[in-house]
């Protein structure tokens, strides 16, 4: 969930099936949050992004005159850490006008999707998924929001490297692929759950 961001920002946003996307590839689209999809007749609503937990020994910045001393200490102490515009991006959690975005885009639909792609999960179904281990933030009360107000079908995410079902109406993925119109895969569609957004591989010659 560490996409290059500075290198995301000039792929140029247009429109598909209804919402903001990216086309990376022919074949490989992102789908960015807040956004609502009308594909093969059902309403996704997209929202990437997660706060990172292995960052205990912080953020590194490459222009710090202490960057290698500090580099060798965490390596030799195994404290896991991020590099700053290498390994780790602020843009990892939504701002305020991506918030935003979603808000209204659920109101245009009427709070009433058939599938909900995001990353993380709301804080109440991340406590099933691994307890203590995981704090809540801003961005999954946000998701506890919307899951205590939105009519929704399914709702898949990723983030916690596990493969399993919460519940009938969650799925937490990680290197599984479920095929079918029923999860993860829509009449030639791959739902990639990543963290800026939700990618989309085809595997059929028309989109």
């Amino acid at each position: 969930n560490h996409e290059n961001y500075d290198l995301l920002k000039t792929y140029p946003v247009e429109q598909w099936k209804g919402g903001n996307v990216q086309f990376i590839a022919p074949d490989i689209i992102h789908l960015m949050r807040g956004q609502i999809f009308e594909i093969e007749g059902l309403r996704f609503f997209t929202f990437g992004g997660a706060r990172s937990h292995d960052i205990s020994g912080g953020i590194l910045e490459l222009d710090d005159l202490e960057f290698k001393r500090k580099k060798k200490e965490l390596d030799h102490g195994w404290e896991p850490y991020r590099i700053n515009h290498l390994s780790w991006w602020k843009e990892e959690m939504p701002d305020k006008n991506e918030f935003e975005e979603g808000l209204r885009s659920l109101d245009r639909c009427g709070w009433n999707v058939d599938i909900i792609v995001s990353h993380c999960c709301a804080s109440s179904i991340q406590q099933e998924v691994c307890g203590d281990r995981c704090e809540k933030d801003e961005l999954t009360e946000y998701f506890e929001m919307i899951m205590g107000r939105c009519e929704f079908g399914k709702w898949l995410f990723g983030h916690y490297h596990e493969n399993r079902n919460v519940g009938k109406r969650f799925a937490v993925l990680y290197e599984q692929i479920r095929k079918g119109k029923e999860w993860t895969c829509v009449k030639g569609f791959y739902l990639i759950l990543r963290n800026r957004g939700i990618i989309i591989k085809t595997y059929e010659s028309k989109i």
